[in-house]
């Protein structure tokens, strides 16, 4: 799904939408392939509620930054 919104993304040269993964898959294989894939940053299970807000402003200062 993340390579397909990519792809249309430039096709459409719209503003790139920020991926997050939220996947049980810890492996670094599995993030570098989330990584590879397009997505902006990877979070394993489980999660609380300070690891995604923490993920997110990551998210959100990096866009603010390009």
């Amino acid at each position: 799904a993340t390579r397909l919104i990519r792809r249309r993304e430039c096709d459409t040269r719209s503003p790139r939408i920020p991926i997050l993964a939220l996947t049980a898959n810890a492996r670094q294989e599995d993030i570098r392939e989330c990584l590879e894939a397009g997505m902006d940053g990877h979070l394993s299970k489980p999660f609380d509620r300070h690891d995604l807000s923490e993920a997110i402003e990551k998210l959100v200062a990096a866009r603010r930054a390009a």
